[in-house]
């Protein structure tokens, strides 16, 4: 599933990537690495994932 949303996104060259429950951010990594030249936001709840 992940593949499938970064393939989709990746294209467009988002300026800002925000994930909103992020965990420890591997979607958000994962889109970035798609994006090359894009900035990521990560917002969670949990203070562990985001260390």
């Amino acid at each position: 599933m992940i593949r499938r949303l970064t393939e989709r996104a990746g294209p467009a060259d988002p300026l800002t990537v925000l994930d909103i429950g992020c965990g420890w951010g591997e979607f958000m990594l994962r889109l970035l690495e798609a994006a090359p030249g894009a900035t990521g936001v990560g917002v969670d709840l949990n203070e562990e994932d985001l260390a």
